[in-house]
């Protein structure tokens, strides 16, 4: 009788049921609202600006990767959220598509049309529901009035000090 093909088979059976080290107590999945703050750096008409997105998250070699898209069906592919999460500890970009002078504007919740270029950097809380991040970002936001070419006349700044929160709705 051979022990050792029983002995490599447990143990693969074992390493394949453990949890990787990347995984998640909580992932985020789902209906979140990310609200982008304007900081003091920034003269802009209105105080921040918020937006629907639909949250998943999948394992990637360090961590997981948290990917947001508009809810909103045909915003859809103008905008993304992508954060590298290695334990509470969340970074990446949000940005809308396009360049600087021909970013593709979303549909904020108070109405407003925005486009953005920012990296994000922050931490994770988990309580009894689904997790939520908050943080510090740089970069790009500009926003008006529906039915604006470029979307500028309430803000447009590009700084290092707006803070950013993604909870769930």
């Amino acid at each position: 009788m051979r022990r050792i093909p029983l002995v490599a088979a447990g143990l693969a059976i074992a390493l394949a049921s453990a949890s990787p080290s990347f995984a998640q107590a909580t992932s985020f999945i789902g209906a979140y609202r990310f609200t982008i703050t304007f900081g003091p750096a920034c003269r802009a008409g209105i105080a921040s600006l918020s937006a629907s997105l639909l949250v998943t998250e999948a394992a990637v070699s360090r961590g997981s990767e948290v990917d947001g898209r508009p809810a909103l069906a045909d915003e859809s592919p103008y905008a993304e959220l992508t954060l590298l999460r290695t334990g509470s500890i969340v970074h990446g970009p949000f940005g809308t598509k396009g360049t600087r002078a021909d970013r593709e504007p979303i549909t904020s919740w108070e109405g407003h049309l925005f486009l953005a270029w920012l990296v994000l950097d922050g931490t994770v809380t988990s309580g009894a529901g689904r997790p939520q991040a908050r943080g510090s970002a740089f970069g790009l936001v500009s926003a008006g009035r529906a039915g604006e070419d470029y979307p500028s006349s309430l803000a447009s700044c590009t700084v290092t000090d707006y803070t950013w929160v993604l909870e769930p709705q």
